[in-house]
């Protein structure tokens, strides 16, 4: 941390993880009391990197509607129910769509690929009023999108780095447009045009919503453009945090009941605590059951499972210099312009008290890229939506990770760094650093051992070949055995008693790391991929290869798809 007078212009990071030194007031400073005047997300520090109409509204001074948060809200509650039918009919039809047969009772499907992706997209294309644009195959018929063109879009405001600039004002300039001609103008156009010309998206509960959300939005800015930026920054980041949320939160799951079932392997059990019951039955319990109140309970314990597995953090940069007085030094701390500032709400959410915990959970859940339009953010349309796709899952009879590395998802936990110091340093070389330092005079001791954190804990992923880092989940597929209640347990055929209560997904203990590999890995299937570029030896011209009657034969090596979107 920068403290007033320190020149070493370090990240700020607010760790909250020491209940004791910091509070959950200091998060507040920054997402609350300075909103859109002295802190900004990072995404639109940089004003060149913006659209200019993504600029104006961000520099905008209008004061908010007073209401808008309040009507918003009770239209989400008032509609709940629909909007639950809508997004079970377009899950079902995903998995209609995407699911492969691998017996005649067993299925597989990416639920990364296959299902998040595509699920969100479509609702969220749908809410913005341009989901009558996504066509199974892009370019079906003209002005078309696929799936994945739109949600590459989403996520191109995430790889904010320089030479994906052209990239993110491209992709801000097409959704901008998209809503614009959707919600926007289905919002603002009187009933005798609507009765004239047709809406433009096919009426449902998801649709409905936005063009009521246009409307507030509207209100507060007349100007259609402008609202369709706004339309669109109130989805973006609730969009991308969907698809990361339901994959760390439906592997929670699964790593608690590949735990119960597997007690005995070294790398699932290296804490040395006891292995306990997992959740995941009492969750498919709940989705069965099909009640309000089950799903209440079950939305509570999914928020739960968000807050020990997702690990977002906020990143806010200072829009001008300043003196900031936080509890945890009696000092005035001095934060730069333009520096960052981290917050792990995480770490937070853990040692807060029950009021403080929904808040910063609420903030887990809300957008994150314009907090200063917060007031137009359907509250709770995140965690609905996440709830329902895991109720979806939990209604498959014995879902289950899939085979070999297809069924990891492809995550890489970046430890908690202390300045200066690498993560994967030694621990107790770092320890003993540290005594070391004591023995020092105390001014001495802060320029040469610092125990501030430097960066919290995060998640990054690995492309479907492990061979580049990414923002958000590519692929990871399970398995399932069609609908209805589970039965993980194995039987003996002849007595008909049990054996294992989790025994489907029973596996050998893996080999020590000193033992070598009794077989070649093959294929992405089995190793993630092989690092090599796309190549055919069957290619005609000088030394291509060729049998006795000479003909050309056909020799493929083993290749990565040039998408990195591997099948």
């Amino acid at each position: 941390m920068a403290r007033k007078g320190d020149k070493r212009g370090v990240l700020c990071y607010f760790d909250l993880c020491l209940a004791w030194y910091w509070e959950t007031a200091d998060i507040t400073v920054v997402l609350e009391g300075h909103t859109g005047k002295n802190f900004i997300n990072s995404t639109f520090y940089c004003k060149q990197n913006l659209p200019v109409v993504v600029k104006d509204v961000l520099e905008s001074t209008k004061t908010l509607p007073e209401n808008c948060s309040t009507n918003i809200q009770t239209y989400l509650d008032q509609h709940k129910a629909d909007l639950k039918r809508y997004l079970d009919d377009l899950m079902r039809y995903m998995i209609k769509r995407e699911s492969i047969s691998m017996t005649n009772s067993t299925f597989q499907i990416d639920v990364v690929r296959d299902f998040a992706i595509p699920v969100v997209t479509r609702y969220v294309a749908t809410f913005l009023g341009f989901g009558q644009k996504i066509s199974e195959v892009a370019g079906d018929a003209k002005g078309t999108y696929s799936e994945n063109e739109i949600y590459q879009h989403i996520t191109n405001y995430e790889t904010k780095w320089m030479q994906r600039r052209k990239d993110f004002i491209r992709s801000m300039n097409t959704l901008i447009e998209l809503t614009q001609n959707g919600t926007i103008w289905e919002a603002c156009s009187w009933g005798i045009s609507q009765a004239l010309f047709g809406t433009k998206e096919k009426s449902n509960a998801m649709h409905d919503l936005g063009v009521f959300v246009a409307k507030e939005v509207l209100k507060y800015e007349k100007d259609q453009e402008k609202a369709a930026a706004i339309l669109l920054l109130v989805c973006l980041d609730f969009a991308y945090n969907a698809v990361v949320a339901l994959t760390a939160t439906l592997d929670g799951y699964m790593d608690e009941l590949y735990r119960a079932a597997n007690p005995e392997a070294r790398w699932k059990n290296d804490t040395g605590k006891a292995v306990s019951e997992p959740q995941w039955p009492a969750i498919q319990a709940l989705a069965l059951n099909g009640s309000t109140d089950a799903f209440a309970e079950l939305e509570t314990l999914v928020k739960r499972m968000v807050q020990k597995k997702v690990r977002i953090p906020l990143i806010r940069r200072a829009l001008k210099a300043g003196d900031y007085k936080f509890t945890f030094d009696t000092d005035d701390v001095h934060i730069d312009e333009g520096q960052p500032v981290v917050l792990d709400l995480t770490a937070a959410e853990e040692h807060a008290s029950n009021a403080e915990a929904k808040k910063f959970l609420r903030m887990a859940f809300q957008f994150r890229i314009a907090d200063k339009f917060n007031a137009f953010l359907p509250q709770g349309l995140a965690s609905l939506s996440l709830t329902s796709m895991i109720k979806f899952i939990a209604q498959m009879q014995n879902p289950r990770r899939g085979h070999a590395a297809q069924g990891k998802l492809k995550r890489v936990r970046l430890d908690s760094t202390p300045e200066g110091y690498a993560n994967y340093m030694a621990p107790m070389r770092v320890a003993w650093i540290g005594q070391q330092g004591k023995t020092l005079k105390k001014k001495e001791q802060d320029k040469s051992f610092n125990e501030d954190m430097l960066w919290p804990e995060v998640h990054t992923y690995l492309t479907p070949t492990w061979d580049q880092f990414v923002a958000f989940p590519m692929t990871w597929k399970i398995r399932f055995d069609v609908f209805g209640a589970s039965d993980y347990a194995t039987y003996d055929k002849d007595t008909k008693q049990m054996l294992e209560p989790y025994g489907v997904v029973k596996y050998a203990a893996p080999l020590p790391d000193y033992l070598p590999p009794w077989y070649q890995p093959v294929g992405p299937s089995s190793v993630g991929g092989s690092f090599v570029t796309v190549a055919c030896t069957c290619a005609a011209g000088p030394g291509a290869g060729r049998s006795e009657q000479g003909d050309i034969k056909h020799s493929v090596v083993p290749v990565t798809t040039g998408c990195g979107m591997s099948h």
